[in-house]
């Protein structure tokens, strides 16, 4: 086998493909990857995934506010007494699932919004690049949005 340079196209018929030939040859990996280059798509996964990250890590600290604030509607034994107390009971009662009821429509919820949410303050962020400040008022040189 001969040794091939990154820079020449692998010869027909030779079996072998570049790393590069994937992502360049018109197909559905390269059409997917040229989205995944546009800022906007990018921003628009980041912001996806940060909520659902966030939404995954806060669930349990919302299940517990939410009963924390129902206990105070009842009177008798089965109010939770303080926040070790309600995760032990959730816990031992549900199992660690119950921790995270209500995660789905969260991030169905929150998924939408955080793309949106990075998308339009990047996009936003390089329009008022432009926007200079002087004083108590401002001038605006080449406000460039690109939405």
């Amino acid at each position: 086998m001969t040794a091939h340079s990154p820079s020449e196209p692998l010869p027909r018929g030779s079996g072998r493909t570049s790393a590069t030939s994937v992502w360049t040859r018109p197909g559905p990996v390269h059409d997917a990857a040229r989205a995944l280059m546009d800022p906007q798509v990018s921003n628009a996964l980041a912001g996806a995934a940060a909520g659902t990250i966030a939404a995954v890590i806060v669930c349990p600290l919302d299940v517990l506010k939410t009963r924390l604030q129902v206990s105070t509607l009842r009177t008798g034994s089965n109010a939770y007494a303080s926040t070790y107390h309600s995760l032990a009971h959730i816990v031992n009662t549900e199992g660690v699932k119950g921790l995270y009821r209500g995660l789905t429509p969260t991030i169905v919820a929150l998924l939408p919004n955080w793309a949106v949410y990075f998308t339009v303050y990047e996009a936003g962020e390089e329009g008022f690049k432009g926007l200079r400040v002087y004083g108590l008022g401002f001038r605006v040189y080449d406000l460039g949005f690109r939405l």
